[in-house]
């Protein structure tokens, strides 16, 4: 697990440590095969010039183990930040979960299926909550909610799983492969059939979900951004309209764009929209400042044409 942070000055020869700085937790993707933390250091960047503090954890890959071993990993890592991120400057009652592609779709799948398991324990359903091992958690226990983070931006995540194995065999992972990674619990750990079984249950989860954008290129040929859409409206239904749950597009943007192509060309729109929302959250609109004239910000990071060669071979 990485920890970016930066002054409160935003100087390097003054060092003023961060104070109850927002916190934004990063999930980096990798196709639950080949996801490393270093794919957020981007990111860091650009949000720790604003002056938030940025974790970045990382969660086991197959075959080391399945999905449903990294949603624990996940919760693992934000119930460590809700402790410890004070240490660092950090404010635990200001945190913010972000996740791109697998990332996204493994937070996701933390939240939802922990705001289940709260609901059910909530209405007493005691049958539902021991029919599900994996949710088998007592409320008792000490342990993060879904509705103690301020919010969640999910970036190219796939979210219905069976619509996207097109796409995935066409990268080489074959449905059972997709079978084995998820440890033969394909459903159980999908966002759009955990939406649907909500539907199916009536369950309503906005008591227990945080505010939620989802963003999603246009060209993103690995999760069809068709995919985002139907999700959200899914997703819309079980979190009632008293809960943020929001879809945008990024024009022409592939599946890596928005933290890798993008911010090697100086186009940080998804940092941006990523400090708004935290900003706006958290709160701390009066403490935070986007570093519009910054060279972080404004600069490229290599010739144009090296960029414009490695978003032609980029596999994603």
């Amino acid at each position: 697990m990485d920890v970016y942070s930066t002054t409160s000055s935003g100087r390097l020869d003054e060092s003023i440590p961060l104070i109850g700085a927002p916190v934004v937790i990063f999930f980096t993707g990798g196709a639950w095969l080949i996801g490393y933390k270093m794919w957020g250091a981007l990111l860091a960047r650009a949000l720790t010039a604003a002056g938030m503090l940025v974790v970045i954890p990382d969660m086991r890959n197959y075959p080391w183990g399945s999905v449903p071993a990294m949603v624990e990993d996940v919760e693992q890592s934000i119930q460590w930040t809700f402790k410890n991120i004070s240490a660092y400057g950090g404010d635990p009652e200001k945190v913010v979960l972000a996740g791109q592609s697998a990332g996204g779709h493994v937070v996701c799948t933390a939240l939802l299926r922990m705001a289940m398991k709260l609901q059910s324990a909530n209405a007493n359903d005691r049958t539902k909550v021991k029919s599900d091992e994996a949710l088998e958690v007592s409320t008792e226990d000490e342990m993060w909610r879904p509705n103690s983070v301020k919010g969640f931006l999910s970036l190219s995540a796939p979210y219905n799983l069976d619509s996207t194995q097109k796409s995935f065999s066409s990268h080489g992972l074959d449905s059972d492969l997709i079978n084995r990674i998820f440890g033969n619990k394909r459903q159980e750990f999908d966002p759009y059939h955990l939406a649907l079984q909500c539907q199916r249950e009536n369950r309503k989860l906005s008591e227990f979900l945080p505010p939620i954008r989802i963003f999603h290129g246009t060209h993103d040929k690995t999760a069809p951004y068709q995919d985002a859409v139907q999700f959200t409206k899914e997703l819309n239904k079980i979190a009632g309209n008293e809960k943020e749950i929001t879809l945008s597009l990024y024009d022409g943007w592939s599946h890596t764009d928005p933290i890798l192509e993008g911010p090697m060309d100086a186009d940080h729109r998804f940092h941006k929209d990523l400090f708004d929302a935290v900003a706006e959250w958290t709160n701390s609109t009066s403490q935070l400042a986007w570093p519009q004239d910054d060279s972080v910000i404004t600069s490229s990071l290599c010739p144009r044409i090296l960029i414009k060669a490695g978003r032609y071979c980029m596999p994603f």
